[in-house]
């Protein structure tokens, strides 16, 4: 499997850095489009992008055993990621973690199991990975961390009910979290979403 990540130099001298998943099959340039929503001056801004644009196989709510593999390659490839923007100098409580759909839930599934310090998690239409009834067992507190959380209330591909249950998960470990839900079935990120998602960045 082959990984990449497209890497933006910030406009400003670097002080913070924004790491975005994209979605499953999403293109290069969608996603580009929806991190530049989210991009300040003094930014770093890094695209991973996953082989064949997915990060694991199956429905983020299938058995483990259908995702395991290629998850935990995508959850160690996110690690080097974030190892290299702090290798250049930028704190760990610097970085913001986003991303959508697919994205949105690697970037839950990361924070959930290999917490970091980071500034922040942006979550558009995703939740923690795992079966229904799924417990997770980490319990690092996570007191200095600010989350979003935002999806439509039928969305055809993430259940409201998996984002309630994650967002009851890290309020248990400590996070500061906000949730937003629409009253319809757009699989998108909406301008309150993105307005949101800035007012904890910035």
């Amino acid at each position: 499997m082959v990984y990449r990540t497209r890497w933006f130099e910030a406009l400003e001298k670097p002080r913070k850095a924004l790491v975005f998943l994209h979605g499953r099959g999403q293109a290069s340039r969608s996603a580009r489009a929806m991190a530049q929503r989210l991009f300040m001056p003094d930014s770093i801004l890094a695209l991973p992008e996953a082989p064949s644009q997915s990060w694991y196989p199956a429905s983020f709510l299938s058995a483990a055993a259908m995702n395991e593999t290629e998850l935990e390659a995508s959850l160690c490839y996110l690690e080097e990621v974030i190892g290299k923007i702090v290798g250049s100098g930028i704190s760990p409580d610097a970085i913001t973690l986003a991303g959508f759909s697919q994205g949105a839930a690697l970037a839950a599934e990361f924070t959930g199991r290999k917490f970091h310090a980071l500034r922040a998690l942006i979550a558009f239409t995703g939740g923690r990975i795992g079966p229904w009834n799924v417990r997770w067992p980490e319990h690092t507190r996570l007191e200095n961390m600010r989350m979003l959380f935002s999806a439509s209330a039928r969305d055809p591909f993430v259940p409201l009910k998996r984002i309630e249950e994650t967002i009851e998960h890290f309020v248990q470990r400590g996070a500061t979290v906000e949730a937003l839900s629409f009253d319809d079935s757009d699989h998108c990120v909406r301008e309150e979403e993105y307005r949101a998602a800035l007012t904890i960045i910035a």
